[in-house]
C-alpha cells in the first residue's frame, strides 16, 4: 500500500515557557558563553533577545496571509518521499524575529528526521521579513517558535 500526506498544517502559536522575559544574547569568548552588560542604550537594546513579548512576531497582519504562504510554498509530500513511516509528526522550528523583520537563527528543535524540519526551515527562509515583536511601545528582537504538524497515513 502506498503512503499519502492527509495534511500539513501550521498553527500560528506563539510557545513560550516564560511570560515577557529577556535573555541577554551571550558573546562567546573562546569556547566559553559570558554575560556582558551593554554599555550604552543603543548596544542594550541590540542585545535583549525576549522569548517572549506584549505583542509577538507575526508574518502579516492578515490572519490568512500566513496559511497561504505555506500552501503556496510549503512541499507537503516530503515525508512521504522520503520513507516516513505512517503517523502524525509535529515539527517545532524556533527561530529570531529581528528589529528590522528579519529571521535569523533557525534552528529545529523536534529531529523526527524524514526531510521534515529541513522541508519547514528551507519554507521559514522564503518567508522574508516578519512584523517584529513589540514590548512596551519599542521594537524589540524575540524568538518565535513555530509548530508544523505533518500526518503521513497508509492508503
Amino acid at each position: 500500500m502506498g503512503k499519502f500526506i492527509l495534511i500539513v498544517s501550521a498553527l500560528f502559536v506563539f510557545t513560550s515557557a516564560f511570560a515577557w522575559q529577556k535573555t541577554k544574547a551571550p558573546v562567546i569568548e573562546g569556547n566559553t558563553f559570558v554575560d556582558t552588560i551593554p554599555t550604552n542604550n543603543a548596544e542594550a537594546d541590540s542585545a535583549i533577545l525576549f522569548t517572549k513579548a506584549e505583542k509577538e512576531p507575526r508574518f502579516s497582519d492578515d490572519a490568512i496571509a500566513w496559511n497561504r504562504f505555506l500552501i503556496k510554498n510549503m512541499a507537503p509530500e516530503v515525508p512521504v518521499n522520503n520513507g516516513a513511516p505512517a503517523g502524525r509528526y509535529k515539527v517545532v522550528i524556533r527561530f529570531v524575529v529581528e528589529k528590522d523583520g528579519s529571521i535569523t537563527n533557525i534552528k529545529a528543535l523536534t529531529k523526527h528526521g524524514y526531510g521534515m524540519e529541513a522541508e519547514v526551515i528551507r519554507v521559514i527562509e522564503l518567508s522574508g521579513k516578519w512584523i517584529p515583536a513589540t514590548q512596551n511601545g519599542r521594537v524589540v528582537r524575540c524568538y518565535k517558535e513555530q509548530p508544523f504538524t505533518f500526518e503521513v497515513h497508509e492508503s
